[in-house]
């Protein structure tokens, strides 16, 4: 259960996004913060306290700019989160997110291959539980960068019904398992990929 109320449901309806995405955006959001904002510090407690990154305030800043829509602010809400991931997620060019999102599930490590074990770790602090199977399954037909960004996008995760749907519908070989796990991957790339200084070559700039 997503925990999203009737009436958010319904507004983002309006603008597109139906049950089944916004619970994925939803999960996405949850990768940062449990309650009803994403501020700085949430960043900074995800990609540091998780994931050993290092960023400066105004990459920071501009971090916040990729999930409000580019609207300058301090805080998102899930609504405006929801709206700018659908936006970016249905541009094929924002796949490079889940190469960013690639790069950063190996930080730690230095490893320029992704194993079982990594990609459980690293799936565990976006929330979401892969099965060793499931791990392995996806590692088998996505161990390198290029492999990932193509199965992550090919899977739904950007241009279709994305990774809930694949999961309900039962994941082809090589599919992406968790429900979610697209949203999840795109937002956490999102977060982690070029900073300010690449902000005009950005997806969405």
């Amino acid at each position: 259960m997503s925990g999203l109320d009737a009436a958010t449901l319904a507004a983002l309806n309006k603008d597109g996004i139906n049950k089944d995405k916004a619970e994925e955006y939803h999960a996405a959001f949850r990768v940062f913060t449990r309650g009803s904002e994403i501020r700085v510090e949430n960043l900074r407690a995800v990609l540091e306290g998780s994931f050993g990154a290092s960023y400066t305030e105004s990459d920071y800043q501009y971090m916040l700019r990729q999930f409000s829509g580019d609207q300058d602010t301090d805080v998102v809400t899930f609504p405006v989160f929801a709206k700018s991931m659908h936006s970016k997620m249905g541009n094929p060019a924002y796949n490079e997110a889940y190469g960013d999102a690639f790069d950063l599930l190996l930080k730690e490590s230095g490893d320029v291959e992704l194993t079982a074990g990594l990609l459980k770790e690293g799936m565990a602090k976006l929330g979401e539980d892969l099965t060793d199977a499931e791990a392995a399954e996806m590692v088998k037909a996505a161990s390198k960068k290029n492999e990932f960004v193509k199965l992550m996008s090919e899977s739904g995760g950007v241009t279709g019904g994305g990774p809930a749907a694949v999961a309900a519908g039962g994941a082809p070989a090589g599919g992406v398992p968790a429900a979610g796990a697209g949203a999840a991957a795109a937002a956490a790339g999102a977060a982690a990929g070029p900073g300010p200084a690449a902000a005009a070559a950005a997806p969405g700039a």
